[in-house]
């Protein structure tokens, strides 16, 4: 069992991915990326990888990485990680410690509502860093966000940008699957990441007119032990009911 990746696609194909064409009420415009070509991609596969239906996690999507996408079969029992060498982003990271191979899309959208409506997806955040940075705690856990008008709704219950620190083994912990990277003891030995988030949405409120939607991941601190977020297909939804508030809410799939 693998996952079929595939990176250096179109800005134009990752969002078809992650929001189909056919998308009822949708308008899209002034699409842009940021980072290697081979951060990005779109991946299919997963649920025969991660085959537990309790995890949530996406069959088909888009994948964005510190780190090279190709990497996420089989899972090597080491820390995985590869430097683009490129540089950090200030809204996905702003920190004391510095940022790295940032892996960005960002585009407009418009709905066809004429008041505020709802506004949803739904992810999964991966990572290497799990559980060496859980343990040592020296700030170089990877950041990422989903930046919907501004607003980060990538958040624990507390209103936390998720990170390592703050879903793992001990700490919200319903929300979180390890995978042992020792030999013999990985829950899911065809998937590289050593600990993942469960399938978790992204929800807030949409504005009338043109709304900016920003998704990315980065290094933080080093380039070393990388992370991946998947998002997944067909899960954007931007109905014509009025949302609940303009924050993330944590909630599993």
């Amino acid at each position: 069992m693998v996952l079929t990746l595939t990176d250096s696609v179109s800005p134009q194909v990752l969002v078809d991915n992650l929001i189909p064409p056919s998308t009822p009420g949708v308008t899209i415009q002034n699409i842009v990326v940021g980072g290697s070509p081979q951060c990005r991609g779109l991946f299919s596969g997963g649920t025969t990888v991660v085959n537990d239906p309790t995890a949530g996690f996406p069959d088909a999507g888009i994948v964005l990485g510190t780190g090279l996408i190709t990497a996420l079969n089989d899972q090597d029992g080491t820390e995985n990680y590869y430097a683009f060498r490129t540089s950090g982003d200030l809204d996905i990271y702003d920190g004391a410690n510095t940022g790295y191979d940032a892996c960005t899309l960002e585009f407009e959208f418009q709905c066809t509502n004429t008041a505020p409506g709802s506004f949803s997806m739904e992810y999964t955040f991966s990572s290497d860093e799990y559980i060496e940075q859980v343990n040592e705690n020296l700030g170089f856990s990877d950041a990422f966000k989903v930046i919907l008008n501004g607003d980060n709704l990538a958040l624990t219950p507390d209103n936390e940008a998720i990170s390592v620190y703050n879903v793992n083994e001990d700490i919200n912990s319903e929300f979180f699957v390890f995978n042992d990277p020792r030999p013999n003891q990985s829950a899911f030995p065809d998937f590289e990441p050593d600990g993942f988030t469960k399938g978790l949405s992204a929800t807030g409120t949409t504005q009338v007119g043109w709304n900016t939607l920003k998704i990315g991941i980065v290094d933080v601190g080093d380039y070393y032990l990388d992370s991946w977020l998947f998002m997944k297909s067909g899960t954007f939804a931007c109905p014509q009911e009025m949302g609940s508030g303009s924050g993330g809410e944590f909630v599993t799939i």
